[in-house]
Formats: C-alpha cells, sequence, structure tokens
C-alpha cells in the first residue's frame, strides 16, 4: 500500500495475503516515517485482535522497515485488517485475509 496525495491516485492493491502458520513479516512504512517501537495486530470483523506482535522499525536502505514474526496457526482462514502503529500514535489499518 502506498500513500495516496490525490483523489486520483489510482487503484489500491487488494488484500494483503497472509498466510496461514508461522509468519516472517516485512514491512516498508511509507516515506517520513519514524524509526522505533511499533505494534502490529491481526484483527477481525469485530476488531478484536487474533494476532500480535511488538517489533522496533529500523531504516534500512534509506526505509523504515519492520521485521516481525506473527503466529496465525490459530487463526482461521478469512478476511482481516492489518493493524500498525508506531507506540504513542493512531492505528493504520490495511484489508488482509489469512490463507
Amino acid at each position: 500500500y502506498s500513500v495516496l496525495r490525490s483523489e486520483q491516485g489510482g487503484d489500491q492493491p487488494g488484500l494483503v495475503p497472509l498466510p496461514t502458520g508461522v509468519v516472517e513479516l516485512t514491512l516498508l512504512l511509507p516515506v517520513g516515517s519514524e524509526p522505533g517501537p511499533y505494534d502490529i495486530q491481526v484483527l477481525d470483523s469485530d476488531l478484536k485482535s487474533r494476532a500480535s506482535a511488538h517489533a522496533a522499525g529500523e531504516i534500512r536502505d534509506f526505509v523504515t522497515t519492520i521485521r516481525a514474526t506473527l503466529d496465525l496457526r490459530a487463526v482461521p482462514s478469512g478476511t482481516y485488517q492489518l493493524a500498525v502503529r508506531r507506540e504513542g500514535n493512531d492505528w493504520r489499518m490495511f484489508p488482509a485475509r489469512v490463507n
């Protein structure tokens, strides 16, 4: 996903695919994102957390990057929200699908 600066920026991609199991997740954050501690959650349709991780955002090759492990073995297949926030900031939500 990218941050769009105009309403005519084009279509966003579909759901973020997440396989069932233990997932090594790498997130590349938008330009200007601060390094530091981040929270990641997989939320169901009731916004209940089904899996979560805490990881440090680090600048790698000029991009703030988060590497985290999510255990999705107990999460049923379906659509969810992938929620990401830097500690103390608001959540950013992205549609996701666990297969």
